[in-house]
């Protein structure tokens, strides 16, 4: 113990003491210096990055912002550009638009002026009556004639049918005209039948005239708004200008046939019984023509252009289309009208054979033993005082 607390081994121990204490500060110091380097780098590490991003973002932003404002100026300039472009389309859309407009309001504006006009037509009785000769084809002498309207426009001047017929039939005024036409008809036959000339030499031409479906099988006022229909009013025309009734000849179509067969039936054999003669024109042409034959009261056939055309013709060049068949397509033809002319005798029917416009048809025709014919090898439509004219030259 002594030993223990002597004033040497004290004073060692206090160094020993000592010692050890300071190697400990020394090493607490070694780790907090080194502990606050490490945090000064990664501090400035941290600060270089952060730097290095933020000089990047401002870099990216400004980039993304030169972008932008080209971009912008890029679809500036492009408006610019196609704003003209854009402004000239919508002008020519709406041109065109307003042009359509213009176009359909004159086109019923045009037709509300001739719908305008054939209503006053009939009113002012502006329609013509137009005579093309049906001729006997042996001895080609005019026997009659088949009455064609025309319209005497004030603007246009003379119209065919084509030109008006298709608007009247829509306006429903296709009765009124064959109405027009059978007083005009009648009127012209008094004129004939009072010439002392034509009493002299007995000349008595018959006229033929086209009915519609329309005026046909309506024998009734509630087709014309008129009090009287077709047969009494026929009645009552050929008692007023004392017209004997075999003049009178009324054509009808294969379509008028089946429009109404019993009514139509009904009105042409009334109108038979009067001494008036009933034709079938365009024969041929239809599906009907004999399922329907033997039914319907007809004392005419007329043979329709269409196989008359080709008639005759033996390839000389006058119809490509005879060039392109070889001969036995007229051949085709003359069979056929060979064939009605047959059947026609078998019935007791005469024939005229329509739109007869060569020499050589008329010639095949004859000799067919055909009996009537019209066409412009004979004559074309011409008025009333034409018409006169050449019945007159039997006169001569």
């Amino acid at each position: 113990m002594s030993s223990f607390f002597s004033k040497s081994s004290f004073s060692q121990r206090i160094l020993a003491h000592s010692a050890v204490s300071d190697s400990r500060q020394a090493k607490m110091l070694t780790v907090a210096e080194y502990s606050l380097i490490s945090l000064g780098i990664l501090i400035g590490s941290l600060f270089f990055v952060f730097a290095f991003l933020l000089r990047r973002v401002r870099q990216l932003t400004h980039l993304v912002r030169q972008r932008d404002r080209q971009l912008t100026k890029n679809l500036a300039a492009a408006s610019v550009q196609t704003r003209p472009a854009t402004s000239a389309a919508r002008s020519a859309a709406l041109t065109q638009s307003q042009q359509a407009q213009s176009q359909q309001a004159q086109c019923q504006q045009d037709l509300f002026n001739r719908q305008q006009a054939l209503r006053l037509a009939l009113h002012r009785e502006e329609f013509r009556v137009y005579y093309q000769p049906i001729v006997e084809l042996q001895t080609a002498e005019i026997v009659g004639f088949e009455a064609l309207v025309r319209w005497q426009h004030p603007q246009r001047g003379l119209l065919r049918p084509a030109d008006f017929l298709p608007l009247a039939a829509e306006m429903n005024l296709i009765a009124a005209i064959d109405r027009w036409m059978l007083k005009a008809v009648c009127q012209q036959l008094s004129i004939w039948q009072a010439d002392l000339d034509f009493q002299r030499l007995n000349i008595q031409p018959r006229l033929s005239i086209n009915l519609s479906a329309a005026y046909l099988s309506q024998p009734g006022s509630d087709v014309t708004g008129l009090d009287n229909g077709l047969v009494d009013y026929v009645r009552s025309l050929l008692t007023h200008d004392s017209i004997a009734p075999q003049q009178l000849n009324l054509e009808i179509t294969e379509s008028v046939m089946i429009t109404d067969p019993e009514q139509t039936i009904e009105t042409l054999r009334q109108l038979r019984e009067m001494g008036l003669k009933v034709s079938l024109d365009d024969f041929g042409t239809g599906y009907s023509s004999l399922s329907y034959l033997h039914q319907f009261p007809v004392d005419v056939l007329k043979i329709d252009k269409t196989f008359v055309r080709y008639l005759g013709d033996q390839g000389n060049g006058s119809h490509a289309h005879n060039r392109d068949h070889g001969a036995a397509f007229p051949d085709r033809h003359q069979v056929i009208v060979q064939a009605i002319l047959d059947l026609a005798k078998g019935l007791n029917l005469s024939v005229v054979a329509e739109g007869i416009e060569q020499p050589y048809q008329h010639s095949q025709l004859k000799k067919m033993n055909c009996h009537y014919g019209q066409g412009n090898l004979f004559g074309q439509a011409v008025d009333a005082a034409s018409a006169h004219a050449l019945l007159a030259l039997k006169i001569r």
